[in-house]
């Protein structure tokens, strides 16, 4: 049997079980469909890797996690830390182990920033603000009433906001923000969907293998999953021919990464045209109304990959 890993950063470690209780039946789910295929799927942190093993790592022993502290060596590794968590421990990992994603692609992509200055024009433009005088000078240069502002690295919707310019005025620089003119998609999606939204592409080895749009989130003008909003699959068919052709553009940069696994959200505009909004290193794989079909489709995929390195 091999052993798949997902890894974890500091936070696994504070923790009695490896995921919360909203997403523990998905990823039993994901575990058991592994385990119907041969694979021994474990959550492990890479605080517990020592150098040519895990020390201890948690496993779905019938229906509940169990915890198990005892060498155990990785076949293969998914990593769902944070992109800058151990580095140099997921660069001896990824010597020795097939690795999802590639380390120099999520320190690439995990900087909002640094994917818009490697793909020029291709990407939403922000600007990027450090303090109160940067915030002010960086008003001065969006047009919307409303201004989207973000950490540069962030996932889930965690730290965003959707402000009026006034209110944003008056918001309190913690961290280095990005800046970005608030996008109109209530419009929705020709022919697919009406109403705001934003539309997702899921990339596996650089080939497309999921696409759905994400609904508003309840009260918000977001559209995160893991912030409540739905999900409605759209077949590979569907997708419109105009995201096609921008993606295209990230595959060809892309195709020296191999192993990865990758997402490009869009949002029309207007309800005419396809803007990029940002990509995102580490898709999400649990969660949002429509779950049952989506996580079908992209546990299928995702075990289909990880067997042509076992």
């Amino acid at each position: 049997m091999k052993n798949v890993v997902l890894i974890r950063g500091d936070e696994f470690l504070l923790k009695k079980y490896p995921v919360n209780r909203k997403r523990s039946k998905a990823y039993k789910q994901f575990f058991k469909m592994g385990a119907d295929r041969g694979m021994k799927m474990v959550w492990s942190s890479t605080k517990y890797f020592n150098g040519s093993h895990f020390t201890k790592y948690f496993c779905l022993d019938g229906t509940k996690w169990k915890m198990y502290k005892k060498p155990l060596k990785a076949h293969f590794i998914l990593d769902k830390s944070y992109a800058t968590t151990d580095i140099i421990k997921k660069q001896q990992m990824a010597v020795q182990v097939p690795y999802l994603d590639p380390i120099q692609m999520q320190l690439l992509v995990n900087d909002k920033f640094l994917t818009e200055a490697a793909f020029p024009g291709l990407i939403h433009p922000g600007i990027i603000v450090r303090t109160q005088d940067e915030l002010k000078e960086g008003l001065k240069k969006i047009k919307t009433r409303e201004v989207v502002v973000k950490p540069l690295a962030s996932s889930g919707g965690r730290d965003i906001a959707i402000l009026s310019k006034s209110k944003m005025a008056k918001f309190k620089i913690k961290d280095t923000m990005l800046l970005q003119e608030f996008i109109d998609s209530s419009k929705g999606v020709p022919g697919l969907y009406k109403g705001i939204h934003d539309f997702r592409l899921l990339f596996l080895s650089n080939k497309l293998i999921h696409a759905y749009i994400r609904t508003c989130a309840p009260n918000s003008k977001m559209c995160n999953v893991t912030l409540g909003a739905g999900r409605v699959i759209v077949p590979l068919n569907k997708v419109p021919t105009k995201m096609l052709k921008i993606a295209k553009e990230f595959q060809k940069r892309f195709a020296q990464f191999h192993n990865s696994f990758y997402s490009i959200d869009f949002i029309y505009r207007n309800g005419v045209t396809p803007i990029v909004i940002e990509i995102n290193i580490k898709p999400g794989l649990v969660g949002g109304n429509g779950k049952e079909d989506h996580h079908k489709i992209l546990y299928t995929a995702l075990l289909d990959h990880i067997e042509k390195y076992l």
